[in-house]
Order: structure tokens, then sequence, then C-alpha cells
């Protein structure tokens, strides 16, 4: 059945008694339903606080040397406690978790846009 005001499908869901006592009524939640049989999905969690968001998309910063760094999209539309699932990513992959900010800095500026030059 279709919710009337959002237009979606509901659930119900059962919650421990234990955990019901940290809702409170009409609190949002996400959940993830996983369904029966589905593989295991093989990737790398991508912490909260290694995201940076531009041009409305989540992005992060692997090393790939000592001193490069590129740019990765990760998608933002599954959220965990610990962060952001990336499928396409090794775990050996080194990931910039602090200072990202000031790689994307970085590489935006490399575009004119800091050099005093304007259009």
């Amino acid at each position: 059945m279709v919710n009337s005001q959002t237009q979606q499908q509901g659930a119900l869901f059962v919650i421990e008694p234990a955990r019901a006592s940290r809702l409170m009524p009409g609190e949002s939640i996400t959940a993830r339903i996983v369904p029966s049989g589905e593989l295991p999905v093989k990737g790398v969690m991508i912490p909260a606080e290694a995201i940076v968001r531009h041009d409305n998309q989540g992005w992060f910063f692997v090393q790939t040397s000592a001193s490069e760094f590129t740019r990765r999209s990760v998608p933002l539309e599954q959220p965990s406690a610990t962060g952001y699932f990336c499928a396409d990513l090794a775990a050996t992959n080194r990931i910039v978790v602090v200072g990202a900010q000031t790689l994307l800095s970085a590489e935006l500026s490399e575009g004119d846009f800091n050099s005093g030059q304007r259009d």
C-alpha cells in the first residue's frame, strides 16, 4: 500500500525492546533490508570524515604515491554508522581521512580559480 503523504510504500518492522526506548515517536530512521540469498559484496567502508562534497557528489581521496592523491567518487545514498561503502576499492588503498578538504581546494585552485585572473 502507498502512503498518501509520501507517495512511497511503507514497511513495518519490529525493534528489540532494549533499543525501542531510544526512539521517539515520529523520529526518522535509516534501515537497510537485505534480501535473503543476497551475495556479499567486496569493498571498503570509507569513513564519513574522509568524504568531501563538491558538485552535489561525495568524494574521497586515495594516496597514489608519496605526494600524489586521486579524487574518487562515492555514492552517498546508503550511509551507515561507520561511513559509506565503496565496492571498487581494495582494503590496501590508503584513504585520506584528515585533510581531504585541503586537497580538494588545492585541486580546484589549479584551474586559475585563485590565480587572480578573471574572465
